[in-house]
């Protein structure tokens, strides 16, 4: 019978212990690089219910971990896109195109939430608007209208010009921008209809092991304005206007939302 010292049964017993340590680094990372999935925040389209949600069970998303984003810039965007009124930055507002290989989306699978282009400009203004005093004062057809032609006037608010956005939190940047790149390649792999929320959603976490906790109820909602206006309340000659310049958003969403009713 073949005898071996304590020495070398040590160094064997090491040598396996390494060579389990690199295999299981390696299997790991793997999965994660395959599964892990990240989170496009487009805004006005229920991301901070999203956060909030995932937040709550362990997940940081978006504006929960600003600091992924800290080194994420592209030389060519300005440190002041989608800036609030306060110069305190938004970068999860910022749509990938704009950020390079260090940001939280290269080299992950990605979903972000689409809503109708029309429904997502009320609903700007709802939350402009909501925790003002006298609030009933701002809910008018009138005021509606004469903010959107404002907003349409300052276009650096609502165009893919980086150069001209300056503040606003990209609020009302056209979400075509968020899932397609200025080559047309896509950047938000996986977009889910706004009216589908609950379902979309939560079977897409379904599909992630490590994310099947994470879940939305039919009546979550954060962030809701009590006050609502309406695309009816939209003047006829703002909504040619708007249609004009959410036309991909327009067709963009027309096409998810047939593909989510024909599932939910």
């Amino acid at each position: 019978m073949t005898t071996y010292s304590s020495q070398t049964l040590a160094c064997c017993i090491y040598c396996a212990v390494v060579l389990l340590m690199f295999y299981m680094i390696d299997h790991f990372q793997n999965i994660n690089h395959e599964a892990y999935l990240e989170f496009i925040h487009i805004p006005k389209t229920g991301g901070s219910t999203i956060e909030n949600v995932a937040k709550e069970n362990g997940v940081l998303w978006g504006a929960n971990n600003k600091t992924s984003f800290s080194d994420a810039y592209k030389d060519s965007t300005p440190k002041q896109m989608c800036m609030k009124t306060n110069n305190n930055p938004v970068p999860h507002h910022i749509p990938p195109k704009y950020l390079n290989d260090d940001s939280p989306y290269s080299n992950n699978d990605t979903f972000c939430v689409i809503r109708e282009p029309l429904e997502r400009v009320v609903s700007e203004y709802n939350f402009l608007y909501n925790k003002q005093q006298d609030t009933d004062d701002y809910f008018t057809a009138n005021k509606l209208n004469y903010w959107i032609e404002n907003a349409i006037n300052r276009e650096d608010h609502i165009t893919g010009d980086s150069s001209r956005i300056t503040h606003g939190q990209c609020h009302l940047l056209p979400q075509y921008d968020y899932v397609y790149d200025d080559n047309g390649n896509i950047t938000c792999d996986n977009p889910l209809d706004f009216a589908y929320l609950t379902q979309s959603f939560n079977a897409l976490m379904d599909k992630h092991d490590e994310l099947k906790s994470i879940k939305i109820s039919p009546t979550r909602v954060d962030n809701k304005s009590i006050h609502k206006l309406s695309v009816k309340d939209i003047s006829n000659e703002n909504l040619v206007k708007l249609k004009r310049i959410y036309q991909k958003d327009i067709e963009l969403y027309d096409r998810i939302h047939q593909q989510h009713t024909s599932v939910f």
